[in-house]
């Protein structure tokens, strides 16, 4: 772009990633085996029981 005299540079960087990372610490230990996911309408939903030994 050139104002004038003067030559102006305009540099756009943007960055997209397809991996999404979060990590939340649980308060007691879940059972991977029967962890369920899913996701509607842009919202994830976690089912993360408990692990045998953390039932009471």
């Amino acid at each position: 772009m050139q104002n004038g005299s003067h030559t102006h540079t305009r540099i756009y960087t943007e960055t997209h990633s397809d991996v999404i990372l979060r990590v939340i610490d649980l308060p007691t230990a879940v059972d991977p085996a029967k962890a369920k996911t899913a996701v509607k309408d842009g919202v994830l939903e976690l089912d993360l029981p408990k692990s045998e030994e953390n039932v009471n």
